[in-house]
């Protein structure tokens, strides 16, 4: 049994994603735009969870937009790596 009963909005997006294919970034990126029109908010992201929402959080404090950095994550200071 499902949690909820899906309407034919639903239906008809998952039916139309199952005859097409898509680059998960870039739908990764638009759902972001579009909830974060949605919720008034500079952008937003759909995560697996919570946790996965709080490691997502963590890189971007340790990274601040350098893109060096974001190169070398998940390990973005060298010679403090735990592997």
């Amino acid at each position: 049994m499902t949690a909820s009963l899906m309407n034919e909005e639903v239906m008809d997006a998952i039916d139309y994603s199952a005859k097409e294919f898509f680059m998960l970034n870039e739908v990764q990126d638009k759902v972001g735009e579009k909830i974060g029109q949605m919720v008034h908010a500079e952008g937003a992201m759909v995560t697996a969870g919570a946790f996965s929402g709080l490691i997502l959080t963590m890189a971007v404090i340790l990274t601040v937009k350098d893109q060096q950095k974001v190169k070398q994550l998940p390990c973005p200071s060298p010679g403090k790596s735990q592997y």
